[in-house]
C-alpha cells in the first residue's frame, strides 16, 4: 500500500459519520468502540424518585419552626429548699446521697450537740427572745395608741360627714323649690310668646313687642337650666358624701378624712410589722423545742419538702456550726419548666398557651401551659433559689415559665434538658403533627 492510500485510510477511519437521511436529520456521537453506551433514561426517573420525597421531607421539617415559638433553651426546674444545721456539734447518720428521693419531714441526718455549743445556743435563744418580746410588746403598745387615735378621727370624720350631709340636703331642698318655681313660671311665658306672635301675624303687634316677649322667655329657660344643673350637682355630691368620697373646695380630701386614713393606715403597718415579730417569736420557740433534747442532746435533721436531694455538704463525723447550709432538696411541688425564647415569637405568645415539653434524654413528651411571660431578659430578683440557673443565651430573649400537668410533675423530670413548642391555645392536631416533626 502506498503512502497516499494510507494517509487516506487513516483520515477516512477517524472522521465523523452524519446521518443525513430525510427521517433523521440529526448530528449524532461518534461511536468510539462498543465500550461507548448512552445513558439510559430511567436514571433520570430514578434521581427524581429520591431528590422529591427528601425535598417534601426538608420542607416539611422545617415549616413548623418558622411559624410556631420553639424554645432556644429549657429545662424542667424546682425550688430548693436549704437544710441548715440548728445547732454546732458533730453529725452522725448521714445516708443520703445526692439524686436520692425523700418527703418531707424525713429524717436525714442527726447532730450530737456538744456542750458548748448547746450552751451557747441557749444563750443566743434567750437574747433572741429578749428582744422578739419586748419589739412584740413596743408595737402592742403602738397599735393601741394608733387605735385610739384612729377611733377620735373617725368620730370627727363622722361628725364632719353627717354635718356635710345635712348642709347639702337643705341646699338641694331650696335648688328644688327654685327649680320647681322656675319650671312653673315658664308656661305662661310660653302663652305669652304664642300669643305674641299671632297678634304679630295678625298686624295687631309691633316686631318689638314680639322680641321683647320672645328674649324674656329666653331668659327664663337660660335660668330653668342653670337650676337643674344646680339640681344636678347636689344631688351627685350627697351621693359622694354618703359614699365617703369627699373632696373639699380644693379638691381635697378634708383635714378629718385624711387624719381617719392615714390613722388606719398607720395601725394597718403596726398590725403587720407585729404580726411579723410573732411569727418570729413562734419559730424561735418552735426551733428552740426541737433542738432540745434533754437526756442525750441530740437534733434530728428533717426534710423540710418531698423531692431529690440536689445537693449534699454533709459527711458523717463533720464537725458543723449553727446555720451551715447541709442539704439541699429540690421540691417536687413547685416544678416548672423554665425557657428562654428568641424575640420575634412574643407576638405569638399568651397566658394559658399550650406548650409541648420534649425531654429528649428520657424520651418523654410532657404537656403544660404558660403562667408567666416576661417580655425582656431581664429577670426579677426571686429570693427562692432555683435547682438551674438558667441564663438567655442572647441578652434580648424572651422568658416564658410553664406550669406541667399534674400527672408530670414528678421528680425524675427535675433538671432535664428540653425543647418546647407552643402550638397555640386549642389547635391539638396541629400540636401532635410538630410533636412528632420536633423528634426527627
Amino acid at each position: 500500500m502506498s503512502a497516499a492510500q494510507d494517509v487516506s485510510y487513516i483520515e477516512t477511519a477517524s472522521a465523523p459519520s452524519y446521518d443525513v437521511s430525510p427521517d433523521r436529520a440529526r448530528l449524532e456521537r461518534p461511536v468510539l468502540g462498543s465500550a461507548a453506551v448512552a445513558e439510559p433514561k430511567t436514571w433520570i426517573a430514578l434521581r427524581l424518585i429520591v431528590a422529591i420525597p427528601l425535598l417534601a421531607l426538608s420542607i416539611g421539617a422545617l415549616f413548623p419552626f418558622a411559624i410556631i415559638p420553639v424554645s432556644s433553651q429549657a429545662v424542667v426546674n424546682a425550688r430548693l429548699s436549704e437544710v441548715h444545721a440548728p445547732t454546732g456539734g458533730t453529725l452522725r447518720n448521714v445516708s443520703l446521697e445526692a439524686g436520692d428521693i425523700v418527703k418531707a419531714n424525713d429524717p436525714m441526718a442527726e447532730i450530737v450537740a456538744s456542750p458548748a455549743s448547746s450552751a451557747t445556743a441557749g444563750a443566743d435563744y434567750e437574747r433572741s427572745l429578749e428582744d422578739l418580746t419586748t419589739r412584740s410588746a413596743t408595737l402592742a403598745g403602738q397599735i393601741a395608741a394608733s387605735q385610739r387615735k384612729l377611733s377620735k378621727y373617725s368620730s370627727d370624720a363622722t361628725s364632719y360627714t353627717s354635718h356635710l350631709a345635712a348642709d347639702l340636703q337643705i341646699q338641694l331642698q331650696t335648688a328644688t323649690a327654685d327649680r320647681d318655681a322656675q319650671q312653673a313660671a315658664l308656661a305662661p311665658l310660653e302663652q305669652e310668646v304664642r300669643n305674641d306672635q299671632q297678634a304679630f301675624n295678625d298686624h295687631l303687634m309691633p316686631r318689638t313687642m314680639l322680641d321683647q316677649a320672645s328674649e324674656k322667655l329666653a331668659e327664663a329657660n337660660k335660668t330653668l337650666q342653670t337650676q337643674a344643673a344646680e339640681v344636678s350637682r347636689l344631688q351627685r355630691q350627697i351621693h359622694d358624701v354618703n359614699s365617703g368620697y369627699l373632696l373639699d373646695g380644693n379638691s381635697q380630701a378634708p383635714v378629718s378624712i385624711e387624719q381617719r386614713d392615714d390613722a388606719a393606715s398607720e395601725a394597718d403597718q403596726l398590725r403587720q410589722q407585729k404580726q411579723a415579730v410573732d411569727e418570729q417569736l413562734a419559730q424561735l420557740k418552735l426551733g428552740h423545742s426541737e433542738r432540745q433534747t434533754l437526756s442525750t442532746g441530740q437534733v434530728v435533721l428533717k426534710s423540710p419538702v418531698s423531692g431529690p436531694v440536689w445537693a449534699r455538704s454533709a459527711s458523717p463525723a463533720q464537725a458543723v456550726a449553727p446555720g451551715e447550709d447541709l442539704f439541699r432538696v429540690a421540691d417536687t411541688a413547685s416544678i416548672h419548666v423554665e425557657v428562654w425564647l428568641d424575640r420575634r415569637y412574643g407576638p405569638q405568645l399568651s397566658i394559658g398557651d399550650v406548650a409541648l415539653v420534649y425531654l429528649s434524654g428520657l424520651g418523654k413528651q410532657l404537656t403544660g401551659r404558660v403562667v408567666a411571660f416576661q417580655g425582656t431578659s431581664r429577670r426579677r430578683l426571686d429570693e427562692e433559689v432555683n435547682a438551674i440557673d438558667l441564663q438567655p443565651v442572647h441578652p434580648d430573649q424572651y422568658h416564658v415559665t410553664i406550669e406541667l400537668a399534674p400527672a408530670d410533675r414528678q421528680a425524675i423530670y427535675i433538671g432535664q434538658a428540653a425543647k418546647v413548642l407552643f402550638p397555640g391555645s386549642k389547635d391539638q392536631l396541629r400540636a401532635k403533627f410538630y410533636s412528632m416533626l420536633m423528634r426527627f
